[in-house]
């Protein structure tokens, strides 16, 4: 008898549906990463501050942004930035600038030391675009450099970039990010000369 009464209780388990629990996949992990030269610092050269940047609505987080058509923005599920674009955005600068062979230091806006440039930033996109035949990185920043004794802006420019991705993933997107940086950064380097070029031919 015991053993009959144990069949309703067996088939009311599985009329609830009760079921094995899904593995969540892992999350991966990525990094904005450029091969930076050797330091190229000039002993006589002014000093330049990097500030933290900052970015437009939607590219301030980890989250790896795309988009599959016109004006949407969605984000990779399982990928992540390892940290937000801006905050890997600024190291970069720093080395970047380091071996740019003109200024004497280069220091990010934490240190609150004596400076006589400052380079801002606002990260406007980083996103992998899906829209068209191939789909692309696409990347644009904003810079202005800004003379620190005056507190006048030199210049101020946008630049624009993208990369084909060499798969239809977020890894790669991040592949093509890192590609589009090699040629960015340089870009801003010579961005934080403008004006200085003249004075380094002359000596």
């Amino acid at each position: 008898m015991t053993r009959h009464a144990t069949i309703p209780m067996l088939l009311a388990l599985l009329l609830t549906g009760c079921s094995v629990p899904t593995r969540t996949p892992p999350t991966m992990t990525y990094t904005l990463t450029v091969e930076s030269g050797a330091h190229s610092l000039e002993a006589d050269g002014p000093v330049i501050e990097v500030a933290t940047p900052v970015a437009n609505p939607g590219f301030a987080s980890t989250g790896i942004a795309y988009r599959e058509q016109p004006f949407e923005l969605a984000y990779f599920a399982f990928n992540e930035w390892a940290a937000p674009p801006p905050k890997m955005l600024q190291s970069l600068l720093v080395e970047a600038l380091e071996g740019g062979g003109v200024f004497s230091a280069v220091v990010d806006g934490s240190q609150r030391l004596r400076a006589d440039r400052r380079l801002q930033t606002r990260l406007l996109y980083l996103i992998h675009d899906f829209s068209g035949d191939i789909s692309r990185l696409e990347i644009a920043l904003r810079a202005v450099v800004i003379d620190m004794a005056s507190r006048e802006i030199i210049v101020t420019r946008t630049l624009r970039t993208f990369e084909p991705a060499p798969t239809d993933n977020a890894y790669g997107g991040v592949v093509a990010a890192n590609r589009a940086l090699e040629r960015l950064l340089p870009e801003v380097v010579q961005l934080s000369w403008t004006g200085l070029e003249r004075t380094q031919k002359a000596d």
